[in-house]
């Protein structure tokens, strides 16, 4: 670099002369290292370029406040792993580096409703950021056992900070609750006989019988649904019918219920 002067000499010998001056241009300084945040904005810094600079991503995701600033801050619009690029405008320097945005921890575990004497695993929903758990009792795994009536927390974690959730889990008596009657007229309203809470059932059979003591129907899931015909798909009569269940619930309780069934088509 430095003053110069330039002579143009023609075919007559006439001449022009010109000075000027070549300065150097510093390379930029670049220096860019793979980065992870917990939020999604970040400052770039450190930066220095003398002819302009240009900024680009690796997606759609990273939004530059100003792409030409020499350190421009950007934001993300979700989590993830990012390329950021650098040019140069002039000397054509190219750098780039990755920004990773850790997402938040976050768990969940759901209230649930069991038998009596049932021993249960309460699981916290796992995500691939978070990278430790706590619950109340002090354990330390994604998971508990439980047998007793309790408000249960966990507390998920990673390097951006915590997020806990708490279930309600109820143990009770576990029973069935068995209609009466029912009118299987296709009206749409109590036209089957079915359970009306059979939560926690384990094992089950269901047989019903005629008023000649005959079976006509038996079902092994408490969850059964009897419209009123026999299992050849043939109706039976308006009348009084007998049912024998036996059950057993996930908490080893036993139950046995007989009773009468009124069936009624033309009410």
């Amino acid at each position: 670099w430095g003053s110069y002067q330039l002579i143009v000499v023609d075919s007559f010998n006439c001449s022009s002369t010109t000075d000027f001056l070549i300065n150097e241009i510093p390379a930029p300084i670049v220096e860019l290292t793979d980065t992870s945040l917990c939020d999604l904005f970040f400052q770039i810094e450190n930066i220095v370029s003398f002819t302009g600079s240009q900024w680009s991503a690796s997606s759609n995701n990273i939004t530059f406040y100003n792409e030409s600033d020499t350190n421009p801050s950007l934001e993300s619009s979700e989590s993830g792993i990012y390329t950021i690029s650098y040019e140069d405008t002039l000397c054509n320097t190219q750098a780039s580096f990755q920004i990773e945005f850790i997402p938040d921890p976050y768990t969940e575990v759901k209230d649930t409703l069991l038998c009596n004497g049932e021993n249960y695993t309460l699981i916290a929903l796992t995500e691939d950021q978070n990278t430790g758990y706590l619950w109340d009792n002090g354990s330390i795994q994604n998971s508990i056992d439980i047998n007793q009536t309790n408000y249960y927390w966990v507390t998920a974690s990673n390097s951006c900070g915590t997020y806990t959730d708490s279930a309600y889990i109820l143990f009770y008596d576990c029973d069935l609750n068995v209609p009466n009657v029912f009118t299987p007229n296709n009206d749409g309203n109590n036209d089957y006989f079915q359970l009306i809470d059979y939560q926690g059932i384990d094992t089950f059979n269901c047989y019903i019988y005629n008023r000649w003591g005959n079976l006509i129907r038996t079902f092994n899931q408490a969850n059964f649904t009897w419209d009123g015909k026999t299992i050849n798909g043939n109706e039976t009569e308006d009348g009084v019918y007998f049912y024998v269940i036996k059950a057993m619930t996930n908490g080893g309780k036993e139950i046995n219920k007989h009773g009468n069934i009124h069936l009624i088509r033309n009410d």
